[in-house]
């Protein structure tokens, strides 16, 4: 199993350094509101689609902690290596979370908040 970890690791050298050259902002709530699931780095890009990670409008997102979430992106001209505070409940940001899970999301509140939550927001997109 070891043998296998260290292989994969170093075969994953190629995306490391993409992502260290792109921007990064970590944003911050100071009440625990994110979710994390079984497939939590996720890529956005507007289009819906894979563009790949040097896509200019491609996003990386890792979930951090249930008041942390890291941003990468390819906005070059944006400050680089800030953090920016949120408001709010996590409601959009869950439900991107939710959508790219392959089953399971994971959080330390109760399930029918989040699940609330993630509807009050998502009626702002229809």
């Amino acid at each position: 199993m070891k043998r296998i970890w260290f292989k994969s690791l170093n075969e994953a050298g190629w995306l490391a350094e993409i992502f260290l050259q792109m921007r990064w902002a970590v944003v911050a709530s100071e009440k625990p509101v994110f979710i994390t699931s079984d497939h939590p780095v996720m890529t956005i890009h507007p289009s819906m689609k894979f563009q790949g990670f040097r896509n200019p409008e491609t996003s990386v997102r890792f979930p951090l902690s249930p008041t942390r979430v890291l941003h990468l992106d390819n906005r070059h001209n944006e400050p680089d290596a800030e953090y920016y505070g949120f408001r709010g409940n996590g409601g959009s940001q869950n439900l991107t979370t939710w959508s790219n899970s392959n089953e399971y999301t994971f959080s330390h509140r109760d399930p029918i908040e989040v699940l609330e939550e993630m509807e009050e927001d998502s009626a702002h997109f229809i």
